[in-house]
């Protein structure tokens, strides 16, 4: 972290001192004292703020501006966990935050880190593995915007790409976790929104048969047993499960009836459409 001493009067401008940024009152005697930590959380709405005040270095040595910017490089943008903070902080700062290049900045940084050298990296060390889960605090716009920004690097490992997905999936679909026994990370949502949420993981899914080592039968079948409870139903879904169908064990296989027309436990008749599909 980073710590600034940011002593600014109306309008920005003066000089900067070696721990603080000091201006000059224009129009008053009063100067407002700020000590601002820089952290991974308010560095956007910081860049954004001193974007809007012109605090640059047309005004002062060391101003705002380049401070924050010099910890995004430094601090923010190297890490994807830090990025993935950055970019959740700014939902409320649009569009500064896209005008600035922040949103793509972050975007970019998180798509690198899943890459070759940087993924192998990610997998040696158990702290490093679970910087996939922190991508469940994104709403659903920028885990798309990431997931686009992965796809279109080659260097990006399927085995990488699947880990964002299922860690995004387990950590926002409520009904997706209970499934498999796991507790979400993030708030309740509507049902509404779950059901864009399961959306856009399905089409997430590779079209093509899935490495099996982290998009699993079992979370596959999880995925078509969060359908059901939230009435959504895809046959692209019922698809891409049947393509793990012969690692599925019969716990995977038996979802359970949610409609109350069905005369038995389980629905029948979507395991029978998996078989057909496999």
């Amino acid at each position: 972290m980073s710590d600034c001493h940011i002593m600014s009067a109306q309008p920005p401008g003066g000089r900067a001192t070696d721990s603080s940024l000091e201006w000059e009152p224009v129009k008053d005697d009063a100067l407002v004292y700020v000590r601002v930590e820089l952290t991974a959380w308010n560095v956007a709405p910081l860049r954004c703020a001193a974007e809007y005040l012109e605090m640059t270095e047309e005004h002062a040595e060391d101003n705002l501006t380049a401070r924050v910017e010099a910890y995004l490089e430094q601090a923010v943008l190297r890490h994807s966990c830090e990025a993935t903070k950055a970019l959740k902080s700014r939902e409320e700062l649009l569009p500064h935050a896209e005008e600035l290049g922040i949103v793509s900045r972050c975007v970019e940084a998180i798509s690198i880190f899943t890459s070759g050298p940087f993924a192998t990296t990610a997998r040696s060390s158990a702290a490093s593995r679970s910087w996939f889960d922190d991508l469940a605090v994104l709403g659903l716009d920028m885990y798309r915007r990431v997931m686009a920004a992965m796809a279109a690097r080659a260097d990006v490992r399927t085995e990488a790409r699947e880990s964002c997905l299922v860690s995004y999936a387990r950590g926002t679909i409520t009904a997706l976790s209970r499934s498999m026994r796991r507790l979400a990370s993030a708030p309740a949502s509507s049902e509404v929104e779950q059901r864009d949420l399961l959306e856009a993981v399905v089409t997430s899914v590779p079209t093509d048969k899935c490495s099996g080592r982290v998009v699993t039968a079992k979370f596959l079948f999880a995925q078509l047993w969060t359908a059901h409870i939230l009435l959504a139903l895809d046959a692209a879904l019922g698809q891409k499960a049947a393509t793990q169908l012969e690692h599925a064990t019969l716990e995977d296989v038996l979802i359970p009836s949610y409609s109350g027309g069905m005369k038995t436990l389980y629905d029948v008749d979507c395991v029978e459409r998996v078989v057909r599909y496999f």
